[in-house]
């Protein structure tokens, strides 16, 4: 994935990665659901999901995965609308 030598990008910064956040903010609006909802639901605080949200705070895997699961996405789906982005966006560039 990364070419001999260099130094890979921190994961926070990477396309793919903005694109994951987009989504689940995506997920969460079309869900009708405002920061303070769905934190509750994560048994969190509202700032929580804004600093996911805006980058400032890096989500992992299972977090992720539980976000959508709140959100009512079969986590599968999420991944293959994921993969249909990042798709688009590399057939954009």
């Amino acid at each position: 994935m990364y070419k001999e030598g260099s130094v890979p990008m921190k994961t926070i910064y990477d396309k793919r990665y903005i694109l994951v956040l987009k989504l689940l903010k995506e997920y969460r609006i079309n869900s009708k659901m405002t920061q303070q909802e769905l934190a509750t639901l994560l048994d969190s605080d509202q700032a929580y999901v804004s600093k996911y949200e805006s980058g400032q705070r890096r989500l992992d895997i299972i977090e992720t995965r539980s976000i959508c699961e709140v959100l009512g996405i079969y986590f599968p789906d999420f991944v293959t609308e994921l993969e249909k982005l990042i798709q688009e966006e590399n057939n954009n560039d």
